[in-house]
């Protein structure tokens, strides 16, 4: 091989190198860095989608606990209403008291006081009755659907007014608490 040759040969090398290099910097790395930036978006999307596809699969779960929620707020809302509702309590105080031989002199009720959840409802009562029926009353209306108390219960003797009635007759002084729930 003559000199010429050879250094035709190196060019034609040389030459092969650089386009080589040209094709691979310019055109190869390129679309390998877009590939490589299209492949992570893929991965992120697709991680997307199975979360989303993971969610969905959880949502009839989801929608039958809310339900049961539901239904469970609606029970406990008989329980601790939110609202006041003072002419139903007082129904309720009514036919009861009635149902008992309670009779019921004065009822007055009381200033709303806020509580941490809940709010109280006082209700000051003054009734005559007997002893086994002012306990039965006040059994009655703590087993009611609503909740409600009884505190400082005072009892005294009532002496008989003539005839000849021979029951035991007492004065009955208490507070009726009724609660309602206290929204935030």
């Amino acid at each position: 091989m003559t000199k010429q040759m050879q250094q035709n040969l190196i060019a034609i090398v040389m030459f092969l190198v650089m386009i080589s290099f040209a094709y691979a910097n310019y055109l190869i790395k390129p679309l390998n860095k877009k590939t490589m930036d299209t492949t992570n978006k893929l991965e992120s999307i697709e991680d997307r989608l199975e979360t989303m596809r993971r969610r969905a699969r959880e949502l009839p779960k989801l929608e039958k606990e809310m339900k049961v929620l539901q239904e469970e707020v609606a029970s406990l809302e008989k329980l601790l209403p939110r609202e006041k509702n003072i002419e139903e309590i007082l129904n309720v105080i009514s036919k009861t008291a009635q149902k008992y031989d309670v009779v019921i002199n004065n009822i007055t009720p009381g200033k709303l006081v806020p509580k941490n959840n809940y709010n109280e409802i006082p209700f000051k009562i003054t009734a005559e009755c007997n002893y086994h029926s002012i306990a039965q009353f006040l059994t009655e209306m703590g087993h009611l659907s609503r909740i409600m108390s009884a505190r400082d219960l005072s009892l005294r003797y009532k002496a008989p007014s003539g005839g000849k009635s021979r029951a035991v007759t007492m004065m009955a002084d208490f507070s009726l608490i009724a609660y309602t729930f206290k929204d935030k």
